[in-house]
């Protein structure tokens, strides 16, 4: 691949290349998620980045311009099922396979999902598919047209997997762990608004939570990436910074004595650090959002629940 120069490597991504192409791709996912030696996994997902055209190292011969990168979303849009749930798989894996192989499937997700489901290449998309030139019928078959149906299935299947990904990672141990999810974090934001609108949320929370995370390349990349959004004011559609920040601290609020009730510590911990985050952000705004009575009582009444020491261990000691 590093080798082709020019046109030549595009001929790597004709339509009638795709069962070849997709072959490739299930043989590195399967490496990837399944092979037992760390060296063989971090190349076979080397290996994927240079395949699906995400390699930034000096060697690679060309950048693609807007006509090629829609080709090669189309193309792409075939494997996103497979990539994205057997890269989540990888993710949400055992922590013990090494934080490297977290990162790595990290970055090969969003820009997988970031280059496929691209605002800017979907609005820009017509709802009759044209017909491929000189391409047998089975392989026409394989072919995706991103219309807006698809786009709308494909965003809800996704949702499912990037809510897994952000409550997981969110609490892995590696702090470079944590800071790719911030970047998985800003790129999905700001390239797929509009189509993972339905992941806003989800993404958002994760970014709220790691505010207040104990690394500090962590923290300042969140804040970072928080005050980029702030400043564009709008992060989806006409949907206010601030308003979806509010909207999540309401519901947050409503479920917090729930949440202090059925959490271990660690649970507990991370729902405190989202509290705060969202207190910090909204700043004097929080005056309005909690102007309800009955988010207020709900929420004074969890911060005492967990201000109350548990003496059931100190009983049990007491009647021995």
């Amino acid at each position: 691949m590093h080798s082709a120069y020019g046109d030549t490597i595009l001929a790597f991504y004709e339509p009638s290349i795709l069962p070849r192409l997709g072959f490739a791709v299930s043989l590195l996912l399967d490496l990837a998620e399944q092979e037992k030696s760390k060296q063989i996994k971090v190349a076979a997902l080397k290996c994927l980045q240079v395949l699906l055209f995400q390699c930034d190292c000096q060697d690679h011969p060309r950048s693609l311009d807007e006509l090629e990168q829609k080709q090669l979303g189309d193309l792409f849009a075939s494997f996103l099922p497979g990539i994205s749930m057997a890269l989540t798989r990888v993710i949400t894996g055992d922590f013990k396979q090494g934080h490297s192989i977290v990162v790595s499937s990290l970055k090969i997700f969003y820009e997988t999902v970031s280059f496929i489901m691209a605002d800017k290449h979907l609005e820009r998309t017509s709802d009759t598919q044209p017909k491929p030139a000189s391409v047998e019928p089975r392989v026409a078959e394989l072919m995706v047209h991103r219309e807006a149906k698809w786009v709308k299935n494909t965003s809800d299947k996704l949702t499912v997997l990037i809510k897994k990904i952000t409550e997981c990672v969110s609490i892995h141990p590696h702090w470079k762990v944590r800071l790719a999810l911030t970047e998985l974090i800003e790129a999905l934001l700001l390239k797929c608004s509009q189509s993972l609108v339905g992941s806003v949320g989800h993404l958002l929370k994760a970014l709220v939570g790691l505010v207040n995370d104990e690394s500090p390349e962590v923290q300042t990349q969140c804040s970072k990436v928080l005050r980029h959004f702030a400043d564009r004011k709008v992060v989806v559609g006409n949907r206010a910074f601030a308003d979806i920040l509010s909207e999540n601290l309401h519901s947050l609020a409503t479920s917090l004595p729930r949440l202090m009730n059925s959490q271990d510590d660690q649970g507990k911990f991370s729902t405190l650090s989202l509290l705060l985050g969202y207190l910090k952000l909204l700043g004097p705004e929080v005056n309005f959002v909690l102007r309800s009575a009955a988010h207020l009582q709900r929420l004074s009444k969890a911060l005492i629940q967990v201000l109350e020491l548990d003496v059931a261990d100190i009983k049990v000691v007491e009647e021995r």
